[in-house]
């Protein structure tokens, strides 16, 4: 039991904290789908990544353990990019790049994709004006690529509610047909408002100049 002080409390090293944003971040994007589905979801890529070790992500207890393919093959069985998963405080969020350094969440991405090199020692005065038109530029460009990432999250956590509500609504309608009793216009407004949130989405996607490979057209239809 730790004492008051909290002197048995300890600092978690920053490979440790590393791997740990990564695995809560993989398990937000992954919503209520569980492990196994996120394993057979790497099998089916071609390399099966083990619910035990899902789970150890999930639950931060895989220590500082976090190999580059794990990385590319968990971002892409979930359908984002992989640094929105190690650097998931968009925006406005500090994230410590190195042990005891943090930057911005957006000049750690930019360093990550390789659009500018990372700066650590203050040396922003020593740009020109080119230099400094290009980098605000650039992080105006990741703003606009983290506010479309939070777009894309909120769409897809609107179309799992709304494929949620449409099976608990047709699994009614066929009790219902049954003889029970059962509450079908409850049922349906969920329904409507979970796809009242879809066309929300995807017009806040539309908004930003986002399109999803047919989503948006499907959204109208």
């Amino acid at each position: 039991m730790a004492n008051s002080g909290g002197e048995q409390s300890r600092e978690i090293p920053w490979a440790e904290e590393f791997v740990r944003r990564f695995g809560s971040a993989a398990k937000e994007v992954r919503g209520k789908r569980s492990a196994q589905w996120l394993s057979d979801r790497t099998a089916e890529l071609g390399q099966r990544i083990s619910p035990t070790v899902i789970a150890k992500l999930d639950s931060g207890h895989r220590g500082n353990v976090l190999h580059v393919w794990e990385v590319v093959l968990i971002a892409q069985a979930l359908n984002v990019p992989p640094v929105a998963l190690l650097y998931p405080d968009l925006i406005d969020g500090p994230v410590e790049i190195v042990p005891g350094v943090e930057v911005p969440t957006n000049d750690a991405i930019q360093w990550f994709t390789g659009e500018r090199p990372l700066t650590l020692g203050g040396d922003l005065e020593k740009m020109d004006r080119e230099e400094l038109r290009s980098a605000r530029a650039a992080i105006e460009e990741a703003r606009r690529n983290a506010i479309g990432l939070d777009v894309m999250r909120e769409l897809r956590a609107a179309q799992r509610a709304r494929d949620d509500a449409i099976e608990r609504l047709s699994f009614a309608i066929e009790r219902s047909k049954k003889g029970y009793t059962v509450g079908l216009d409850g049922r349906r407004d969920i329904a409507e408002d979970a796809e009242a949130r879809v066309e929300k989405a995807l017009a806040l996607a539309r908004d930003r100049g986002l399109r999803f490979d047919g989503e948006a057209e499907g959204g109208n239809e």
